[in-house]
């Protein structure tokens, strides 16, 4: 097993976020997003909000 200690939970979260990202396709239409991409989601979420 490969454990870490993390001085910060922010920077554990920055090393979880920075291994998850590239295995989620961002560009790639999603069916349950109303084939938009998470990004475009998210951007029109944002501006709702």
């Amino acid at each position: 097993m490969n454990y870490r200690r993390y001085k910060t939970r922010q920077a554990a979260k920055a090393d979880i976020i920075d291994y998850i990202e590239p295995f989620y396709n961002q560009k790639g239409r999603h069916a349950t997003l109303g084939n938009i991409s998470p990004a475009e989601y998210e951007l029109n979420y944002l501006k709702t909000a």
